[in-house]
């Protein structure tokens, strides 16, 4: 909670936020921009790589205790404060919003 509240400038305490409510729209009412954001914060942080095409991305990123029971799994180092500067990384978030944004089969 607090590196998405840090991440994002958020005015609400992380202790107040609800590890089981939405991080998209409804609940933390979090917007595409906004997972992009935590999406690039979180694959640099913890070396984590994220895939567009990855089938459970709206589960990942559907609350913050998805998304850290994921990164929990997933990660392969300790949490860094290293410049984003990973354009690769930035692909990846940018492709995981669009699929967040645009489900596969829905038009």
């Amino acid at each position: 909670a607090r590196l998405i509240v840090s991440a994002l400038n958020l005015d609400v305490a992380p202790e107040d936020i609800d590890p089981r409510a939405p991080l998209y729209g409804e609940g933390l009412g979090l917007d595409s921009i906004d997972i992009l954001e935590i999406a690039v914060v979180v694959a640099k942080r913890y070396g984590i790589e994220m895939h567009s095409e990855d089938a459970g991305n709206a589960k990942i990123f559907a609350s913050l205790r998805t998304l850290a029971h994921h990164v929990a799994e997933t990660r392969t180092q300790e949490p860094s404060r290293g410049s984003l500067d990973a354009p690769g990384i930035v692909f990846a978030a940018v492709a995981i919003v669009l699929l967040l944004a645009y489900p596969l089969g829905v038009r």
